[in-house]
């Protein structure tokens, strides 16, 4: 993560999880503190049970810059594990999987809110569906590189990079 407000906002979501998972240690390699160069080193001597869950790394402590492939190509460079991301960006670019609101759905549904508001209807009346959809996105290159099995994932999960993309 790094200390961007997205990146402070993301970590601060994610950390709750921890207590979920107690007998799991969790580190954060925090960009605002080091550099990229030193958070991929760091990558790269992770053991290979590690689980690495990338939020935002846009800025770093040198306050050099990355964009969500730039650092999903980067960090993903000869390292010993998958690369994870719970929010949009990176998808064929090094990231392994990504889970992501299903924006096309959530926009049908703010779609129809706002049309039924238009006719009158008002919003206290209209259900909350707090159902989260998400999107998921494999890339078939680091599911083989990491022998994880396509059958892992949801039916409905996107696979990039598959022998069938180039057809």
């Amino acid at each position: 993560a790094d200390r961007t407000t997205t990146g402070v906002g993301d970590l601060a979501q994610f950390h709750p999880i921890e207590d979920n998972y107690p007998g799991v240690r969790f580190e954060v390699l925090d960009a605002g503190s080091m550099s990229f160069h030193d958070m991929r080193e760091r990558l790269r001597e992770l053991d290979e049970n590690a689980v690495v869950v990338h939020l935002d790394t846009f800025v770093d402590v040198k306050g050099n810059t990355l964009s969500i492939p730039e650092a999903a190509r980067y960090f993903s460079d000869r390292y010993p594990v998958p690369l994870f991301r719970g929010s949009m960006g990176g998808d064929g670019d090094g990231m392994c999987v990504i889970t992501c609101p299903d924006f096309y759905e959530a926009g049908q549904q703010a779609a129809t809110m706002a049309s039924l508001i238009l006719s009158g209807t008002s919003p206290s009346e209209i259900p909350f569906d707090s159902d989260s959809s998400l999107g998921i996105t494999a890339d078939a290159r680091m599911l083989q590189k990491f022998g994880i099995s396509k059958t892992l994932l949801p039916s409905d999960a996107v696979i990039l990079n598959s022998p069938l993309d180039a057809e």
